[in-house]
């Protein structure tokens, strides 16, 4: 009995050379594993930075407010689903070179915009002077040099705002200009966007690579992180049909408790155990597991989805593959008043959706009835009269309900 992640090591252990591995296995610990990325990660940012197809697109990223902080957490996200990288990101095409920053439709319609500062009848209003620092912005693009300047004035122009700024009986069509202000924010705002997503894209595929490469180079040193011990483990079930049937015959009965958060991995791997050597398939859904071999223990309800990738589909496929669903539905903790609320109410809250939600299950007491008064009770649901005879807490404000 044990989490997992120890399993896993233990596997791991048991069959390093055919895992890939070094006799001598160590893991790091979250706290060696942060040092380990941060080290890491020193060196592969000055290699990023140092990569000449990369520049364009960095600059633009940087110039968006972009912070290399956010390119760590992007490399910290893809250190967590690291064995998704290869079919996700780089099995995608590879994006084409970075497309010249066409700002000509922003300058145009910037233009059309500060003209109208001649239907103003005051030119002191102050919708004019917003306008004048449109134009200057203006001057600044027109005179830009580089795709990074560009990116940058656009961003000012994302920002405009004019709001209720100016007078109306100053203008002809105040809420025109005003609108007019808040399409070119829309556009520019868009434009900006676009680039964004295109300049990323190589970045996040170089960053991408960067964190298969050292995930891999983990493996075949033998200094592994959690995540690395269920990827390992996997992969060592996958190609060897020897070590599944040994493991087939010393775990004849697995069970997988609080499966509502179950990584996906950990079910591959009671799969393929189960399967034993005949567990060959690519899919874990078209593997054959012999009846009484697999258990599953779980509560849909009480699902942390996206907990270590769970998800409320993989559960509804384990119960739809994996032979007969029993339930559990006595409750022995407490009386039936209370579970007469409880499945009146979420019977009714609890809706069942295909792949989203399970259906409700109505729970049956075990205990007799000996409980006096109401099942239910809010407390605090009506306002004091007054305020002030609650005593305060810790210095807090007044409370104006009950303090329960």
């Amino acid at each position: 009995m044990g989490t997992i992640h120890s399993f896993a090591q233990r596997l791991l252990a048991a069959y390093p050379i055919q895992a890939g591995m070094p006799p001598l296995v160590e893991v790091l610990d979250e706290v060696a594993s942060s040092v380990a990325f941060d080290e890491r990660w020193s060196v592969a940012q000055r290699r990023l930075l140092d990569e000449e197809s990369l520049a364009a697109p960095l600059g633009l990223l940087l110039g968006a407010g972009r912070k290399l902080d956010d390119l760590r957490s992007l490399a910290r996200a893809f250190g967590s689903d690291w064995d998704l990288i290869a079919e996700r990101v780089l099995g995608e095409t590879a994006p084409s070179a970075m497309p010249a920053l066409d700002v000509a439709p922003i300058v145009r319609q910037t233009q059309l915009l500060i003209d109208r500062r001649a239907d103003c009848q005051d030119s002191a209003d102050k919708l004019v002077a917003k306008l004048g620092e449109v134009e200057g912005t203006l001057t600044l693009l027109r005179r830009a040099t580089s795709d990074v300047e560009r990116f940058r004035l656009l961003g000012v122009l994302g920002g405009l705002k004019a709001g209720n700024v100016g007078r109306a009986p100053n203008w002809p069509d105040i809420a025109g200009v005003r609108g007019a202000c808040a399409d070119l924010a829309s556009e520019a705002s868009a434009l900006v966007s676009r680039v964004v997503d295109a300049a990323v894209r190589p970045v996040a595929r170089w960053i991408a690579a960067w964190v298969l490469e050292s995930a891999e180079g983990r493996i075949a040193s033998g200094r592994l992180e959690f995540h690395d011990l269920l990827v390992g483990a996997r992969e060592l079930l996958r190609r060897d049909p020897d070590v599944r049937e040994e493991l087939q015959g010393q775990y004849q009965r697995l069970l997988i408790d609080e499966f509502q958060d179950t990584d996906p991995i950990q079910l591959e791997l009671a799969v393929r155990i189960a399967g034993g050597r005949e567990a060959i398939a690519e899919d874990w859904r078209d593997i054959e597991v012999p009846p009484g071999s697999l258990f599953l223990v779980g509560d849909p309800k009480q699902s942390i989805y996206r907990f270590r990738r769970a998800s409320i589909e993989t559960y509804l496929e384990a119960q739809q593959h994996l032979g007969t669903t029993v339930s559990l539905s006595r409750s022995f903790r407490t009386t039936p008043p209370v579970l007469d609320w409880i499945n009146g109410v979420f019977g009714n809250v609890i809706v069942e959706e295909e792949r989203k939600q399970p259906r409700f299950a109505a729970l049956a007491p075990d205990r007799p009835d000996v409980a006096t008064g109401p099942a239910v009770t809010l407390l605090g649901a009506n306002e004091h009269a007054d305020a002030r005879s609650v005593p305060r807490r810790c210095g807090g404000p007044r409370p104006t309900t009950s303090p329960a």
